[in-house]
């Protein structure tokens, strides 16, 4: 027990020396490659005996997705397969309902199928990568991303895509590259490449080049949940804390129940001294994520500020995932 609680005093004094909060969750983001609606062909509401041909299922199938309802789709397209099994359309159009519905291994078998008659079809290459990262099997994704590039080496989701793969397996340099080269092929600025960007460099520790990126992002989307939460990052890691609480309050004005944002306040008003007003920031993180294990953390320096060692040693238990 006294080497727990030595590791545990550990922890409080690197926070003490304000070191980064390492609640980093979520702050990626991933594209998908949507399939394309130029072509969709608008339908009357038929009922389904009306429907009497493959296309006819297909054009529904394509209408609905449209209009977000994938588990309705998802069932037209099952009655082209029924009669077309080769269906690129079809495949392509399930596996894409099925990732909306967040059933990534199946959607992974549609999109593989469709890929085995379209083998360098980049949109399937991608979403076949995106579903590998959903599924947290980054090297494998990096895999697809690394291919589809091979074919069309100006994508700037491709590069963020592989970018986010690196940078989940913790190659950082590797990762800066690649939003770099997103950056410098994409048609527009995009607040989402530029925040991946400042993101990836906060982790890597070039602080200035971070904020270079936020700067830009925030320009664009000012009211970006995520952007404003690593914002906030970025202002602890600074020593900026009456900032970064600002930025954590406004983020979670967007996105009041996210448990990320919940936890990250509270680590910055640990770092503040504020040690109530974590502890019931930690408390609502663990009502949505009780697994937190951020949060969970921050408890056991809270408790162990107020000498009550044996909840610390509980708390810092839960967080490595000892019950």
């Amino acid at each position: 027990m006294m080497k727990m609680l030595d590791h545990i005093f550990q922890i409080v004094r690197s926070i003490l020396k304000r070191k980064p909060i390492s609640n980093y969750q979520g702050l990626y983001y991933l594209q998908t490659a949507n399939l394309k609606t130029s072509d969709f062909v608008v339908l009357d509401d038929y009922q389904k005996n009306e429907l009497e041909t493959a296309d006819d299922w297909y054009l529904k199938g394509r209408e609905l997705m449209k209009k977000s309802r994938y588990q309705e789709a998802s069932l037209f397209f099952d009655q082209v397969l029924e009669q077309k099994n080769k269906h690129l359309g079809a495949l392509a159009g399930k596996g894409y309902c099925l990732f909306k519905m967040g059933r990534y291994r199946n959607a992974l078998a549609y999109f593989s199928e469709a890929l085995a008659y379209r083998p360098k079809d980049t949109k399937l290459l991608n979403n076949i990568g995106v579903c590998h990262c959903k599924l947290q099997e980054h090297k494998k994704a990096l895999q697809y991303f690394e291919k589809a590039l091979r074919y069309d080496p100006r994508s700037a989701v491709l590069w963020n895509n592989k970018g986010y793969c690196l940078a989940s397996l913790q190659c950082y340099d590797g990762a800066c590259a690649a939003y770099q080269k997103a950056l410098d092929v994409s048609e527009s600025e995009d607040a989402h490449l530029l925040g991946n960007a400042a993101s990836v460099l906060l982790k890597a520790g070039k602080y200035r080049d971070a904020m270079y990126y936020f700067d830009r992002a925030l320009q664009l989307t000012p009211q970006d949940p995520l952007l404003l939460n690593n914002v906030a990052v970025y202002l602890s890691v600074q020593g900026n804390y009456d900032s970064a609480v600002k930025c954590c309050s406004q983020a979670l004005a967007v996105e009041p129940e996210n448990p990320t944002f919940l936890c990250n306040k509270g680590m910055v008003l640990i770092e503040m001294g504020k040690y109530d007003e974590a502890d019931l920031y930690f408390r609502k993180t663990l009502d949505r994520d009780r697994k937190n294990a951020a949060a969970w953390m921050g408890l056991a320096v809270i408790y162990l500020s107020k000498g009550a060692n044996t909840k610390a040693l509980d708390c810092f238990n839960r967080s490595l995932g000892l019950e």
